[in-house]
């Protein structure tokens, strides 16, 4: 299979620099999450790179779902406490970590980037995080 064309910014043997092992946690962070709200229907991991300037290269990488739990459930996540809706029960309140989603945006800030989230109340979650990425000619 011949070889795909690259984007004119990127060098032929492109490396980029960054913190693979924090990259790494954010994308079990997301998954996580998805695993934890999804019980039927999908989960999908996207990633792609584009051009911030001649010196650097953005990651950009979506992990969407199918869950069917509520929007707010998963924004509150964010936060060490939050409200949990169980279906057929009175809402309760469940102490967590907060170490899933808070831990993310965290991360994603503390290496230069930007995390979006969309939600629809029975349609799934959207998470989409920027990560910047110093690119190196080196072999």
């Amino acid at each position: 299979m011949p070889a795909r064309p690259s984007p004119s910014f990127w060098p032929e043997k492109a490396l980029v620099l960054g913190d693979s092992a924090r990259v790494r946690q954010v994308l079990v962070g997301l998954l996580g999450n998805s695993l934890k709200y999804t019980t039927d229907g999908y989960i999908s991991v996207r990633a792609s790179w584009s051009s911030a300037d001649g010196k650097q290269a953005v990651l950009n990488c979506t992990v969407s779902d199918s869950g069917s739990n509520s929007a707010g459930q998963r924004l509150n996540n964010l936060l060490p406490h939050y409200e949990q809706s169980l279906p057929g029960t009175a809402t309760r309140m469940q102490v967590s970590s907060g170490l899933g989603l808070s831990m993310v945006q965290r991360l994603v800030e503390l290496m230069g980037g930007h995390v979006q989230v969309d939600t629809d109340l029975g349609q799934g979650a959207y998470f989409r995080f920027d990560l910047p990425f110093q690119l190196s000619g080196e072999d």
